[in-house]
């Protein structure tokens, strides 16, 4: 009889240890309540200024939940999420209800809306100048001159603009003549032009060692013929691109 009585407390001891774990096992991670507070925490988000206490209740809520269901404590998270989903949803219509503060955000997002309707649109010259194969531009000089004329300067500005914008290049400036005058005279006259307007992109920002000079005086003409529009066209410097390795 003793013998029995021991096996039934054995056998009984053995159901509820089972019973446990049949319960244990079947508590699963609460992943809809979780998905569906984590929505309501995205849609709440503009109510964190207008209705602050009970969106920071919500957040604390959520923030417990989620560590709960770290520790595998599902049913304890299952119901925080609930709550949190519900403090978000109050924080909603509490926002909603302050409509002064809604009203502050709405002129906010309207002023920002009006300020990208009046933003000027970009200027397609100085996007070329922001681009590396940008081609830069020559200047022409009076006869017999070395002078850099108004015309040029605004020119040799934008140019300056594109090689501060690529310090890696370096700038070969060449001068050149119309076939008037003596050789020597040219080869001299091209090297006082492409000087001069080193010096001047120099002042206009452009470090020194990445201007070189060169003077071809009157050997390689754009038009090669006599006519003061050829000759007007020929007395002008020109700039090669250096692509430092």
């Amino acid at each position: 009889m003793k013998i029995l009585f021991n096996k039934n407390i054995s056998f009984a001891v053995l159901i509820l240890v089972c019973a446990c774990i049949v319960v244990a096992c079947g508590s699963k991670p609460p992943k809809q309540e979780r998905s569906s507070a984590e929505l309501a925490a995205i849609a709440a988000q503009k109510a964190e200024k207008c209705a602050p206490e009970t969106y920071a209740s919500a957040q604390k809520v959520l923030q417990k939940a989620r560590r709960l269901t770290t520790e595998k404590k599902y049913d304890e998270a299952r119901l925080h999420f609930k709550s949190a989903e519900k403090l978000f949803a109050q924080a909603i219509k509490e926002a909603k209800a302050n409509k002064e503060c809604m009203n502050e955000d709405q002129q906010q997002e309207e002023v920002e809306e009006e300020l990208k309707i009046v933003e000027p649109p970009i200027d397609p010259e100085e996007a070329a100048l922001k681009t590396a194969d940008y081609q830069l531009e020559m200047i022409h000089f009076p006869f017999n001159s070395d002078i850099i004329t108004d015309e040029a300067r605004e020119i040799l500005k934008k140019n300056a603009r594109w090689m501060l914008n690529f310090p890696e290049a370096k700038v070969l400036i060449e001068g050149h003549c119309d076939n008037r005058g003596g050789m020597e005279f040219n080869l001299s006259l091209g090297e006082r032009r492409a000087s001069n307007v080193r010096g001047l992109l120099m002042t206009l920002g452009v470090m020194e060692n990445n201007l070189e000079v060169i003077s071809y005086g009157e050997e390689r003409p754009l038009v090669d013929e006599d006519s003061e529009e050829a000759y007007a066209r020929n007395r002008r410097t020109e700039f090669k691109k250096i692509w430092k390795n």
